[in-house]
């Protein structure tokens, strides 16, 4: 029995605040091949909206493909983590990420309110094994068997703003 909750959508739309939205529901209970348990509390929405089992499965077995990968991730993502916080960040750096604050504050006219903008920057020398580790960290967002503290890497974060960051 897996034991994973999974959100599967119905064909059918409802309207919400003006909005045409689909129905969600939860499944929590799998068999070991990854196929809805007929004692999940929700199995018998099946019967009214069949569409639901092949969408409960089709989560479940991302969730499944996701787990079985989650060892050989980890083992990279330590190896890549190892290579960056080894190198030299005294030479060159380039961005590996670009950040805009988005708070409503920023839509203030006048000096102060400019919006940060923040770059993440690593060697040029592992650019690329520092953006392997961020697709890994991507790709298992959500992933609790998955460590973002063992996998968090040595950047240098640039700020760009004209207010200071209390």
């Amino acid at each position: 029995m897996i034991k994973h909750q999974v959100v599967a959508y119905t064909n059918e739309k409802i309207e919400v605040g003006g909005e045409l939205r689909k129905l969600g529901y939860t499944f929590e209970k799998f068999t070991d091949k990854g196929k809805l348990s007929k004692s999940d509390d929700n199995y018998y929405l099946i019967e009214t909206y069949p569409e639901l089992k092949e969408a409960a499965e089709i989560e479940i077995a991302k969730y499944i493909e996701l787990a079985e990968q989650t060892e050989s991730d980890m083992k990279r993502a330590l190896e890549l983590k190892e290579i960056i916080d080894n190198a030299d960040f005294d030479g060159e750096l380039v961005t590996i990420k670009h950040k805009v604050s988005k708070s409503k504050w920023y839509e203030g006219n006048g000096v102060g309110n400019m919006r940060s903008r923040y770059d993440v920057k690593v060697p040029a020398s592992v650019e690329k094994e520092a953006r392997e580790l961020q697709a890994i960290r991507k790709k298992h967002q959500g992933n609790d068997a998955f460590s973002f503290v063992r996998t968090a890497y040595k950047t240098i974060t640039v700020r760009d703003a004209d207010h200071d960051n209390y």
